[in-house]
């Protein structure tokens, strides 16, 4: 968690059982992090009548780059602020919620930042995007045998870039939203599983938990989570199993419905299920979208699955992001919906008041 000197506000958050984190002890590691700017074109799909227009895609070279020391480690970020954030510096600034998205193993901060959109829907709705980059480019998730180095501290450095970002950027504390896409969503889960006060929310797209995260996961306040996963995804199993990376196994990981339901006991969700299949709006992409949505949940803390029936390891909603050998092997992305306005729809609404990032004399400017 972010050391600072900020004041844990209020809500005594009680303990609630999940199934089990595993978190391995870090060390500092001699590396060095670099951002390797790569180009991932695709446009959006046009979105249903239910939502304005979007202005043009914003590509992520207009994001500012930074750093923080974690593990004597330069770790880099970039950081996407909206017009509405950028007119209040040097005035009475309001604070700005904001978004941290983790990309995939193989990929980068740019690479993602184009691939998701988030940064037009941050410009459209005033919040401000943050993409962390990992070393040598693979994330400590939590699997057994995952590409990422053991002994790098993600989790940690992931909660501290949560603090810089509210004591620098003047983020607000209890509108920390966390998004995480295949491996970056793995690391996702572990967070919310070992310390669930800091984010508001929580989604994930081609993920899964780990089953050494699941094995010791005690999170310790109800989680608001969101998760997107095709049917037919050949790294991360939909109904659980070994995950692979470049075609070698990488560790076992739980299914999409043990997921849910582990989450829906952690956050007592009593309401039954609300299954709904979504309008086919692309019938040409192969694939179906049918939402599970647990709700009743202590502090609105529900629940979402989005099973993309036939859907592969793709970010729904976005078309032309693989060539056509990787479209071959993968599946075309899904169509019906709009990974990134389907999650931040679920944040919009949702904070944390309790965090201890908060700051009381913050609030009362």
């Amino acid at each position: 968690m972010k050391t600072s000197s900020r004041t844990l506000l209020g809500l005594a958050l009680g303990s609630f059982a999940l199934v089990g984190l595993s978190l391995l002890p870090a060390t500092p590691a001699a590396a060095q992090q670099s951002l390797i700017k790569e180009d991932m074109s695709g446009a959006y799909r046009p979105l249903e009548p239910k939502s304005p227009p979007l202005p043009p895609r914003i590509k992520p070279r207009d994001a500012a780059s930074g750093a923080i020391q974690h593990q004597n480690l330069n770790r880099l970020f970039l950081l996407h602020k909206p017009p509405q954030a950028k007119q209040a510096d040097g005035l009475s600034p309001v604070p700005v919620p904001t978004v941290i998205v983790l990309h995939s193993t193989g990929g980068n901060p740019e690479r993602v930042a184009e691939l998701t959109n988030f940064n037009t829907y941050a410009d459209q709705y005033g919040f401000q995007v943050a993409y962390p980059a990992a070393i040598e480019r693979a994330w400590n998730d939590g699997r057994s045998m995952s590409p990422g180095h053991k002994e790098i501290d993600d989790v940690g450095f992931i909660n501290r870039l949560a603090g810089h970002l509210v004591d620098t950027f003047n983020a607000d504390p209890a509108r920390l939203y966390l998004v995480g896409l295949a491996e970056g969503g793995m690391l996702a889960q572990r967070i919310a599983c070992e310390d669930s006060r800091i984010f508001a929310a929580v989604a994930t797209v081609n993920a899964a938990i780990p089953e050494p995260v699941a094995a010791r996961c005690r999170p310790t306040a109800p989680m608001p989570i969101m998760m997107i996963q095709g049917t037919s995804d050949p790294f991360v199993p939909f109904k659980g199993g070994e995950s692979t990376h470049m075609g070698e196994p990488a560790g076992p990981v739980i299914g999409a419905f043990e997921a849910a339901e582990a989450w829906r006991r952690s956050n007592g969700c009593i309401g039954d299920v609300a299954l709904e299949r979504m309008l086919n709006f692309a019938p040409d992409d192969g694939s179906r979208v049918i939402a599970h949505r647990w709700n009743g949940c202590r502090t609105h803390a529900d629940v979402v699955l989005y099973e993309i029936e036939r859907g592969g390891p793709t970010w729904p909603g976005v078309v032309d992001q693989l060539n056509k050998l990787r479209k071959f092997v993968l599946g075309r992305p899904n169509m019906d919906i709009d990974a990134t306005e389907e999650i931040w729809a679920f944040f919009r609404n949702r904070d944390r008041v309790g965090s201890p990032l908060f700051d009381p004399a913050r609030a009362m400017q």
